[in-house]
């Protein structure tokens, strides 16, 4: 489906975004109703306040980022040729979308796949649905998320892309956590632009210091 970007979000250009009808996806982003994103709707979504895209998860809504970030982000990934445009859902998903509408090319999304299985940091999967892997196919990809930590997401929909033969040029993030992110791009020579980064330590119940010295486990959020 190709549709022309609005001239709220960056440059008018042509763009497609790649939708599949799968209960996973309405279960967790119902404001993509009836597997339809168009200018109404991006208009709709962005419009709520000024500068901000808002994603809307049943009755509620509450913002994603700035506009103005995007655009940034955007920018940094320019230089990367970037074709399409892959976002981890939930919220990576939302960041990804805003950004290939600046760049004014296509956007798909990977579904989170709890693996009970696995151990370690990174019990999950993120496959990019049958029916939107045509669109990837012999294209540039660049992986934007909103926050990078442990990388699970963007670790995840990197390795089902490479299963499937795609070229992925860049990783790109609002923020990034830590230094995780950063090896995993060298290691796999793939770009990686980062509007910010923070320090942040992580390490796996057998490396952990804290742990090796008895602290106690704490909830954040819980008395």
């Amino acid at each position: 489906m190709a549709k022309e970007s609005h001239s709220g979000l960056g440059k008018t250009s042509p763009y497609r975004i790649h939708v599949l009808a799968s209960a996973n996806l309405w279960s967790k982003a119902q404001s993509l109703r009836r597997a339809r994103i168009h200018e109404r709707k991006c208009t709709l979504l962005c419009a709520r306040a000024p500068g901000t895209f808002q994603a809307g998860v049943g009755a509620s809504w509450r913002p994603v980022v700035p506009a103005r970030d995007a655009a940034r982000l955007a920018a940094q990934l320019g230089k990367h040729q970037v074709e399409v445009v892959c976002g981890p859902l939930v919220e990576g998903a939302f960041v990804a979308l805003l950004v290939s509408l600046e760049l004014g090319c296509d956007f798909v999304y990977a579904e989170r796949f709890a693996d009970t299985r696995r151990k370690g940091l990174f019990p999950v999967e993120y496959r990019l649905p049958k029916t939107l892997q045509p669109a990837v196919k012999s294209k540039r990809v660049a992986i934007v998320n909103d926050v990078i930590n442990a990388g699970s997401a963007v670790r995840g929909t990197f390795y089902d892309l490479e299963a499937i033969g795609v070229d992925v040029v860049a990783i790109g993030a609002l923020l990034a956590l830590g230094d995780a992110i950063g090896e995993f791009a060298a290691e796999h020579n793939v770009g990686l632009e980062l509007l910010e980064r923070m320090p942040n330590n992580l390490w796996t119940p057998s490396e952990c210091p804290l742990c090796a010295a008895g602290m106690p486990l704490e909830t954040a959020g819980r008395s």
